[in-house]
């Protein structure tokens, strides 16, 4: 039975409260559900990504606000600290949109970071690089890249990756003169001191309206973008090398749909793994003026589609595809993406694929609140992660699910009742212990407080979701807070320390 351990801190004016231990969701047998980040305000766009021992996963801290991220064992437990990686500058620049990647022995973070405007009134937007131990210390100062130069208008999303010896960031960069706006992909490579250097141009002049992706197949570079003259997916295959390796493109993909406009900025829209020298890319899509479809491709080791046209996955119009993202197994794809209903819910929605582009499972895996939105997934030692932004209590945080092999349903009025949530965590606040809950819908539970003697210091009962807040005026001393709820009794331990 998983669990997640955590070590927090907080400080505030009449004391510090310790709280040892975090809470514990149980799914069913083979998946476990953990609340990553459940602080005051909006975690949004989670990544995640394997290191080899363990998962890493970041965030970005209210809107425009702190990149922090939190590093995790199969088995949920946390290894660290939720650790400020990025921090909003002091002149109140914005960080967003972050990735994350794993190799070398060290973690490396990317994000965009709002660095002012340009002269013609425009955001301007540049790209921070920085790289971390496994405990998250920094090993260097952070980079940001293009500088000052606000000609540039960095408004990618980048991908990262780690090659052979190096990591690579792959995003768009547009040129804004008084005429017109230029833009095109670029690939910059880091060395161990992190000096980086442009590697790669795709063709220009060129218009580019999408962020690229790419991955590494243990040989090589492939990266993906879209070009809106040649109304294709056009592709390039770099070395891991950090010297200058040309402009333009070495393939196209047959798929020749435009992805679909988000609602939510630029964000991830597109995901590209490799697998066996078969690649699988998946991105938003649209076809006979039908927007918001998600369309899949697979194509070998030579770059070449092994099917005539892409599949495209239509549910119907009452729901809209956003954010894919992918990860293989060592057998199969996993992709996972936001079905957007009209109603302003938000559901996520999975497919396994075979090398031959077969879909072999199709359905729903996360419900649980008004809007799951944001999916990031990775696999390391022989499970997978998926993380996301839901706001089941109101503001959006961040939880993950840990899974052996992917169990879906088909219509959300199908899962069963043993996926339905027990939950329960502190959140120390001055002058009183708040407590939230999750209980499956129409349960109800008792919320008790004890001190370690076991005395009762307070109970209540609750149903549904919700929180509920312990006011007492508590001395200095171990206190557990239990929920006893439809034959489940959770527990956590707060130290009160005056």
């Amino acid at each position: 039975m998983g669990k997640a351990c955590l070590e927090r801190r907080y400080n505030e004016k009449i004391g510090c409260i310790f709280l040892l231990t975090a809470p514990v969701i149980f799914f069913n047998a083979e998946s476990i559900e953990i609340p990553i980040c459940t602080a005051p305000g909006d975690q949004l766009y989670p990544d995640v990504c394997w290191d080899g021992e363990a998962f890493w996963v970041v965030w970005q801290d209210e809107e425009l606000g702190t990149i922090r991220g939190v590093r995790v064992n199969e088995e949920g437990e946390f290894l660290t600290d939720k650790l400020e990686l990025l921090p909003r500058a002091n002149d109140g620049s914005g960080v967003c949109l972050p990735c994350v990647a794993a190799g070398g022995g060290r973690i490396g973070m990317e994000c965009r970071i709002r660095i002012g405007h340009t002269e013609f009134g425009e955001e301007a937007w540049g790209v921070g690089h920085n790289e971390f131990d496994f405990y998250g210390k920094p090993l260097h100062n952070p980079i940001l890249f293009p500088g000052t130069d606000y000609d540039f208008i960095d408004g990618s999303t980048p991908s990262l990756l780690f090659g052979g010896k190096h990591f690579y960031s792959i995003h768009k960069r547009n040129y804004e003169t008084h005429i017109d706006l230029h833009s095109s992909s670029g690939a910059f490579g880091f060395d161990s001191l992190m000096y980086y250097t442009q590697v790669w141009q795709s063709s220009a002049p060129e218009i580019e309206f999408f962020p690229p992706v790419a991955c590494w197949d243990g040989s090589k570079i492939v990266i993906i973008y879209h070009s809106y003259w040649e109304i294709a997916y056009l592709g390039a295959l770099l070395n891991d090398s950090i010297v200058w390796q040309g402009l333009g493109e070495n393939f196209k993909l047959g798929r020749s749909e435009y992805r679909a406009n988000s609602p939510t900025g630029d964000p991830k829209y597109q995901s590209l793994i490799n697998l066996n020298s078969r690649f699988f890319f998946i991105s938003e899509a649209r076809a006979n003026e039908v927007k918001g479809l998600i369309g899949y491709d697979i194509f070998d080791s030579t770059c070449m589609p092994i099917k005539d046209s892409a599949t495209l996955l239509d549910f119907n119009p009452q729901i809209k595809c956003w954010y894919p993202d992918a990860v293989s197994d060592g057998n199969n794809f996993i992709a996972v993406w936001e079905n957007r209903f009209q109603d302003e819910t938000v559901h996520l929605y999975a497919i396994e694929v075979d090398t031959l582009g077969e879909i072999l499972k199709s359905g729903y895996v996360v419900w649980e609140g008004p809007s799951n939105q944001q999916p990031a997934l990775a696999y390391g030692a022989g499970k997978f992660l998926l993380t996301w932004s839901d706001n089941r209590n109101g503001d959006f945080n961040i939880r993950g699910m840990f899974f052996d092999t992917l169990e879906v349903f088909e219509s959300i009025e199908e899962k069963p009742q043993i996926n339905q949530i027990i939950e329960l965590s502190v959140q120390p606040i001055l002058n009183r212990i708040s407590v939230s809950y999750a209980l499956p819908q129409g349960h109800k539970g008792t919320l008790t407080l004890f001190d370690l003697s076991g005395r009762r210091v307070d109970a209540r009962q609750v149903r549904g979701y919700g929180s509920a807040s312990f006011n007492t005026e508590l001395a200095a001393g171990v206190y557990i807070v239990r929920l006893e709820a439809s034959g489940t009794t959770l527990s956590r331990k707060v130290v009160v320390v005056r």
